[in-house]
């Protein structure tokens, strides 16, 4: 964490990257050695170090508890893991998560109408990719946290010793998207339940900044999920040349990269809001 606030002083990452315990972040990327760390050892401390990091953003006893939590369904799946890959690996096809305790679905819901290109549906390509993944843990070295795609870097590390991934604007708009939605809900059920607990969360600035993001945060977020939607059908399209697909993806690529810059800059004022709202400006 120490390595993390010197590299924010530098604006080598972002605030919301420095008070973390397990990963060193530089830029768009997160890395962390085994010459440091130990797998076991980290996945048990993952509760105290997520309510650590809860307490240092200046989260109340219920955030703390939450992430406690949350760390530890992460911590005890990459036990799991670690002692029993087979076992987890059943609990993540099960639970339809590539990583227990976490939010990304190894398959949509609309896959399972969708015909896949080995097996009858999309969604059972999906899970027998993702089989094949775990059972070959080698493959997953060179593919990126989401498992989507080819990440040569964290390839590189894993093989190294320097486990790395991605870590850049569309990871923390994901972040800050379910952060606002979190907030947003409990401020809903407490202006119903309790008026003055409401009143007290939106004095705290580390709450309040969500609520007030959280109209921008949707809607950049929902226009992301439908520009991957569109890339879908493009490439699932059997009416389109195959130039004017090529042609049609690479704008929507080039979309999507303006997208993820908006989402930065989106990151980078609310960040700015937060602490002009902590120093009463």
């Amino acid at each position: 964490m120490g390595a993390n606030l010197a590299l924010n002083a530098a604006g080598k990452n972002k605030d919301t990257d420095k008070y973390d315990f397990a990963y060193l972040h530089y830029g768009d990327r997160k890395f962390r050695t085994g010459l440091i760390t130990e797998s076991m050892a980290l996945h048990i401390a993952t509760p105290a170090f997520e309510a650590a990091r809860a307490a240092l953003e200046g989260g109340d006893s219920r955030d703390i508890a939450r992430a406690a939590w949350s760390g530890a369904l992460r911590g005890g799946g990459g036990l799991a893991g670690v002692l029993r890959p087979e076992i987890q690996a059943a609990a993540e096809l099960l639970s339809n998560r590539q990583y227990m305790g976490g939010t990304k679905e190894i398959w949509k819901p609309e896959d399972a109408a969708v015909p896949g290109k080995v097996a009858p549906t999309r969604q059972l390509d999906k899970a027998l990719a993702f089989s094949v993944v775990k059972a070959f843990p080698a493959i997953s070295r060179f593919l990126d946290s989401s498992y989507d795609n080819v990440d040569l870097a964290t390839g590189v590390g894993s093989i190294v010793g320097v486990t790395n991934y991605k870590s850049g604007a569309e990871e923390r708009l994901k972040a800050n998207v379910a952060k606002s939605m979190s907030v947003s809900q409990t401020l809903s059920i407490l202006g119903e339940t309790e008026p003055d607990s409401a009143t007290k969360l939106m004095e705290d600035p580390n709450k309040a900044i969500y609520v007030l993001f959280h109209n921008d945060l949707d809607e950049l977020s929902s226009e992301l999920k439908k520009l991957d939607k569109e890339v879908e059908r493009v490439k699932m399209s059997g009416e389109m040349s195959q130039n004017s697909r090529k042609e049609t993806l690479k704008s929507l690529e080039e979309s999507r990269k303006q997208m993820l810059l908006s989402a930065d800059a989106l990151n980078d004022a609310l960040d700015s809001a937060k602490l002009q709202m902590k120093n009463g400006k």
